[in-house]
């Protein structure tokens, strides 16, 4: 079981930061990993939507990344334990994302709580930055708690952004350079 870290523990409710989750060395395994893997355009719910310009990686649950999925969702259901206690079931495969400043990378405002089977919705989101904050311009992470003022959740390579899926949320756009991102969602049986 991992602790909650100092920063995580100070956290509001909207989202909990988990300062330096992942280590240089597992962020590279990481980019690595993704090497293995198809990339494809990442599309919304409605595919002709134009809110969502980026590629992602999708990474299954294997021999080789189980480290990573264990390292997260461990993480993320300490998280769950303390602050939100939601009845969870499962989670998504990683969503390794980039966005790209040719391709005008961005992800306009939205929420994550799509169903996940008859029953179940995405109940958290996760988010790791895998890029340097020095390896593009732009790209920032807003947050809109109850419908309010946009607030920006400092990003930094390494941390991890944990929030419940019905956030409104989105990414600017990318400016220059590539933002690269680490996605998950875990779900759980629809709220009553």
């Amino acid at each position: 079981m991992i602790e909650l870290n100092e920063i995580a523990k100070k956290s509001g409710r909207y989202g909990v930061v988990w300062e330096d989750l992942l280590t240089e060395i597992e962020i590279q395994a990481i980019h690595n990993l993704a090497e293995n893997y198809e990339k494809v355009k990442a599309v919304t719910l409605d595919e002709k939507s134009t809110a969502r310009k980026s590629h992602a990686k999708w990474i299954g649950y294997d021999d080789k990344t189980k480290w990573l999925y264990e390292k997260v969702t461990n993480a993320t259901k300490s998280i769950n334990d303390e602050l939100y206690q939601f009845e969870l079931t499962g989670g998504q495969p990683f969503q390794y994302t980039i966005y790209d400043s040719a391709e005008g990378g961005e992800y306009e405002w939205h929420q994550d709580t799509m169903a996940v089977g008859d029953d179940s919705i995405r109940k958290i989101s996760v988010v790791i930055l895998l890029s340097d904050k020095a390896e593009f311009s732009g790209g920032s992470f807003l947050v809109a708690p109850d419908g309010g003022k946009p607030k920006e959740i400092l990003m930094k390579k390494g941390r991890m952004v944990v929030f419940p899926s019905w956030i409104p949320h989105c990414v600017t756009p990318v400016l220059e350079g590539k933002r690269i991102s680490l996605v998950m969602w875990l779900y759980g049986k629809r709220f009553k």
